[in-house]
């Protein structure tokens, strides 16, 4: 059986050049190379819907509702910012609704150039 690449070598080389940029409310930002992209999982949490992605030894999870515009754009790695996005009453039905974004290292990838950290 022969497999083929969905992406051809152009394809490849301009997504090794693109980001994704995550905007925490604290001020946080955090910018992941789509290049480090290993999976995403999308499904239903009890507050709404929950997008996961993980980006090498990091997880981000989006937790919100209408996310399926996050999960298309993710599909084609074409997403380029994901901040917490709450709509008024009003325009809710326009877009997604994003009330809460967490990047956490994956456990036991703690930083090695922090001392207190716990393996």
């Amino acid at each position: 059986m022969k497999f083929t690449s969905l992406f051809s070598r152009s394809s490849v080389a301009a997504i090794d050049r693109r980001t994704l940029r995550i905007d925490l409310s604290d001020g946080e930002c955090w910018v992941f190379p789509w290049r480090r992209f290993v999976h995403a999982r999308y499904g239903n949490s009890a507050d709404g819907e929950e997008m996961m992605l993980r980006f090498g030894q990091h997880e981000v999870i989006a937790r919100g509702h209408r996310l399926v515009s996050v999960r298309r754009k993710v599909a084609k790695l074409r997403l380029a910012n994901l901040r917490i996005h709450s709509l008024p009453t009003l325009f809710k039905s326009l877009g997604p609704d994003i009330s809460s974004i967490e990047v956490r290292p994956l456990q036991g990838e703690a930083s090695r150039r922090d001392p207190d950290a716990i393996l």
